[in-house]
């Protein structure tokens, strides 16, 4: 057994930080496109998923190597900066990389310049991931004690098509930068393992603690923001290493919906890049609202999509067409007394 996974590992500090206002957190995707253009992608419109272009996107990776991911992307493998080939692994929210040649594992700034090879399986092509810098305490939780959260900036270059150099910024970043959730990191990705989500259908499954399959989740994402609030495994734990926040797999993939406004329960998203959103949960970790002062209600929702819609975050969008491209009634949410009654978390749109 892999003695990584039994927490024989080199320890990171954590420094604590003043947790965001509860009016900041927003939802956030990547470009101003609508469902149905041929720019939109599973996740939703616009997402700033992993990508090197040309489609081949790898959200996540499999590092045993054996399987390929939904974008046919294959890992091959990974050197340090030296050219010295390691056996790269997540634990929780970290990387760290073995050496055989020294008989121990590193992590943080120590993983940079480590080299991952890929393979786009439907091509061919073999593509180079650098992890070019390791921001250990950039990015905090937006739910419970905002602890610090490791993201990594990823670069990539493609051999196959003359590129020497690690140009090609994985995470796009785009319309991020005045985003105080990202505290300037546009760039910068979160890894974590223990959960697979399902892109198409917008649900999380928990997966056994000898996975090898990680998440890498661009700033921006709804896989970033699932993390930051604390709707994964890897994301229950504090920094002692005890599970503090822990929620359910229904509880995941409801915030999952939450976040990706699929309000259908069917998978498709109803929102686009910076548009600004108010929500919490019934667990509490999440800085509450009082719905009264937001400038309407949008939903209550459950792990099946919206339990009831009054105002879709999206002004394009009315009751009735959101309705439609469902296909059945949502009932409205005016008149509730305890949204908590009928689903598990709420969202509204702020004034």
């Amino acid at each position: 057994m892999d003695v990584r996974k039994l927490g024989l590992l080199v320890g990171i500090s954590v420094i604590g930080c003043v947790a965001p206002d509860e009016e900041t957190i927003e939802e956030t995707t990547v470009e101003s496109t609508l469902w149905g253009d041929a720019t939109c992608s599973i996740w939703n419109c616009g997402s700033n998923a992993a990508t090197v272009g040309d489609g081949i996107v790898f959200d996540e990776l499999d590092l045993s190597g054996r399987e390929t991911n939904a974008g046919g992307v294959r890992y091959l493998g990974a050197v340090t900066r030296w050219g010295e080939p390691v056996k790269l692994d997540v634990y929780r929210d970290h990387f760290y990389a073995y050496s055989s040649w020294y008989g121990f594992w590193f992590d943080g700034a120590n993983l940079e310049g480590t080299v991952l090879t890929l393979e786009h399986v439907p091509t061919g092509e073999k593509i180079e991931v650098q992890i070019y810098r390791y921001d250990p305490q950039a990015l905090h939780y937006w739910a419970g004690d905002a602890e610090v959260v490791p993201s990594y900036e990823m670069r990539a270059r493609r051999p196959a098509l003359g590129e020497t150099k690690f140009d090609r910024q994985i995470c796009k970043g785009d319309n991020l930068a005045s985003d105080p959730g990202w505290n300037g990191k546009i760039y910068n990705a979160l890894v974590y393992e223990w959960d697979r989500l399902d892109a198409a259908r917008k649900l999380d499954t928990e997966v056994s603690r000898d996975t090898t399959w990680f998440n890498l989740a661009c700033a921006g994402t709804a896989m970033a923001k699932l993390h930051l609030v604390r709707h994964t495994r890897a994301g229950s734990y504090n920094a002692a290493g005890a599970i503090a926040y822990d929620t359910t797999q229904a509880q995941r993939t409801m915030m999952l919906k939450l976040i990706t406004a699929d309000y259908c329960g069917k998978g498709q998203s109803f929102t686009v890049d910076g548009t600004p959103l108010w929500y919490m949960d019934a667990t509490g970790y999440l800085p509450r609202f009082e719905p009264s002062t937001a400038a309407s209600r949008e939903s209550v929702w459950t792990a099946a999509g919206a339990a009831c819609l009054d105002t879709p975050r999206l002004s394009i969008y009315t009751h009735a067409d959101i309705e439609a491209k469902c296909g059945f009634q949502i009932p409205r949410c005016d008149g509730m007394t305890d949204w908590r009654s009928y689903g598990g978390a709420i969202s509204a749109n702020p004034p």
